[in-house]
């Protein structure tokens, strides 16, 4: 009886196991939407809002940070739901619409290999025109805004974006 008693007091003082930090990210961003790493199956512009957003905080370690209207952008009603991590998807009328990436340089990336910090010389058959925003770039079905030294990417967008 005494062992078992010194058995359960020396498993009781014994630190539980550290936790296990969260995957990196797993999908990459492209003209058509989000292709999740490890399946055929994608997330594509036209899917239904709650499913994306569901799927996406799941796929993000469920860090989204806010949802809100964006009043005046595109013809019907738009919602951008914003993730902690730079990630802003668009909806309108219930459907998934467009991304937008920016602020943050991370894991995220596109199927084209253009990130947030990506270098100007590095983006893939790069179309630069200067706007009001500043120099912006267009490779194939992503679009993007360099930094103010016009050096790195500093936000990615596919389909429809607003503000």
């Amino acid at each position: 009886m005494r062992a078992l008693i010194a058995a359960l007091l020396l498993g009781a003082c014994v630190a539980a196991p550290a936790p296990v930090p969260p995957p990196p990210v797993a999908f990459a961003l492209d003209g058509g939407g989000i292709q999740p790493a490890g399946t055929p199956l994608r997330i594509d512009f036209g899917r239904a809002q709650d499913g994306v957003i569901g799927t996406v905080n799941r796929l993000l370690g469920d860090q989204l940070y806010e949802i809100y209207p964006e009043p005046g952008c595109g013809s019907g009603q738009v919602v951008r739901a914003q993730w902690l991590q730079g990630l802003a998807l668009i909806f309108e009328d219930g459907d998934f619409r467009g991304w937008s990436l920016r602020g943050v340089e991370l894991s995220l990336r596109t199927g084209s290999s253009v990130f947030v910090g990506t270098a100007r010389s590095d983006i893939p058959n790069a179309l630069i025109t200067e706007t009001t925003r500043g120099t912006e770039f267009q490779s194939g079905d992503i679009s993007g805004v360099l930094n103010a030294g016009d050096t790195h990417v500093a936000e990615i967008w596919s389909g429809l974006t607003c503000g």
